[in-house]
């Protein structure tokens, strides 16, 4: 029987399924240890061993929380190929609104439009199949990129947190994006 690709959701040009630890963990070690990886993201500061991103990952698996949806990312083109995460946390389901947060490991596949792609069918699922109504996300104010990603994908920024983070010898603020159901309709229509 020949192995079958597990697709949770599906994009455009990425597919976003459950974690495999057999193909998984290693890069996941690889990709939150690399310095510029690293510097963009809220959390990972210290160093992340293979069996502390191991542990981490089993206790998510087992623990199976309702409030966390967690992804990885491939190209739908290249099968068993993980490139990134991306995912929904802190779902508050009284509010309906969550946290989203996503990452493209491999350097020269970031600005191609791979992010984008995969968080479009991840906050498609949250406001048509979760039912959530408002989603927030933050970035440290040097990473541009993800500014830039966030806007496409039409969230809006609404606010900043002075001196929030410390990177590169000095602290750095957080912008605070909000995306709602209906920028989201706008930005990215329903197709019939």
């Amino acid at each position: 029987m020949e192995n079958q690709r597990v697709v949770f959701l599906r994009g455009q040009t990425t597919i976003l399924r459950p974690y495999c630890e057999e193909t998984d963990l290693a890069l996941f070690t690889q990709w939150f240890n690399e310095p510029e990886t690293r510097d963009c993201l809220g959390s990972f500061m210290l160093p992340m061993t293979q069996m502390l991103e191991q542990m981490q990952m089993r206790e998510k698996a087992i623990k199976k929380d309702p409030n966390d949806v967690f992804l990885v990312i491939e190209q739908m083109d290249e099968p068993g190929k993980p490139i990134g995460t991306a995912g929904l946390h802190k779902i508050n389901w009284i509010s309906r609104t969550a946290t989203t947060g996503s990452c493209i490991g491999p350097p020269e596949l970031r600005s191609k439009g791979f992010g984008t792609d995969a968080k479009v069918a991840l906050l498609r699922y949250a406001f048509d199949n979760l039912g959530l109504r408002m989603i927030n996300s933050a970035v440290i104010s040097f990473n541009k990129r993800s500014q830039r990603a966030l806007i496409k994908q039409g969230y809006r920024k609404v606010g900043r947190i002075p001196d929030w983070h410390y990177r590169k010898g000095r602290f750095w603020d957080e912008i605070v994006f909000v995306l709602t159901r209906e920028a989201f309709e706008a930005a990215h229509p329903t197709k019939a």
